[in-house]
């Protein structure tokens, strides 16, 4: 298979032109596969049903319309994925040739650890705000979400850039996406059922989910699939 290698700020990731899957890396080299939006969510989604490890991959949309996954995942054999910033780097050490990013990660139907599949942790909004703001200090002009792709859809979350500007406004942030379940440890009642056995309901849970943790300069949103 036809590799070439991209030498930016001292990072090699390995693009493979011809490859047409995501897959959980167990390489100290991080991957980057040119594939669609909707191609690599699809893909993802189904790494949801075969994998017990989390990964994470940032997808970009270039301003000339080319569209790139780079895998930005830890180390292997994880029940959870600490992002390697050195990647977000590279693509940003470039930022006028970049239209969008999003960064994404997988919550297995069945997590090698105690974590639950079903919605984003308060660890995954504290990481997702952090890249938000270093996205958004290096170009105001980028467009910039994150995806948590869960077995039964995606959560989308979108930071409004007044509301990463500051220490308190971050917090601010910090505190309406990890409410639910803070309440929830606290009261011993988490309500929302995600313990159903009917997909219909669990989706339905996921929408309501997304609408609690939406608030002032954050916005959650849940895209079906399967």
């Amino acid at each position: 298979m036809k590799q070439q290698y991209l030498a930016l700020t001292g990072l090699l990731l390995a693009t493979k032109a011809n490859a047409i899957e995501l897959y959980i890396n167990h390489n100290l080299e991080h991957y980057s596969v040119e594939l669609s939006r909707e191609q690599g969510e699809a893909q993802i989604n189904d790494l949801c049903f075969t994998t017990d490890s989390e990964e994470s991959w940032i997808f970009v949309k270039y301003t000339d319309g080319k569209e790139v996954w780079y895998e930005d995942g830890g180390e292997a054999g994880r029940g959870y994925v600490m992002p390697d910033k050195n990647v977000l780097e590279t693509i940003l050490a470039k930022q006028k040739e970049v239209a969008e990013i999003s960064h994404y990660h997988i919550h297995p139907a069945k997590p090698s650890v105690m974590a639950t599949p079903h919605h984003p942790s308060i660890d995954d909004s504290y990481y997702a705000i952090q890249i938000a703001t270093n996205v958004l200090e290096a170009s105001p002009d980028i467009v910039f979400d994150d995806r948590v792709v869960t077995p039964y859809g995606i959560y989308v979350q979108s930071f409004a850039d007044e509301g990463l500007a500051t220490h308190e406004t971050r917090t601010k942030i910090r505190n309406i996406v990890s409410e639910p379940v803070i309440k929830a440890v606290e009261t011993g009642n988490f309500p929302f059922d995600f313990k159903s056995d009917d997909v219909s309901v669990i989706r339905s849970e996921a929408h309501r989910y997304a609408a609690v943790i939406s608030g002032e300069n954050v916005t959650v949103t849940f895209i079906e699939m399967n």
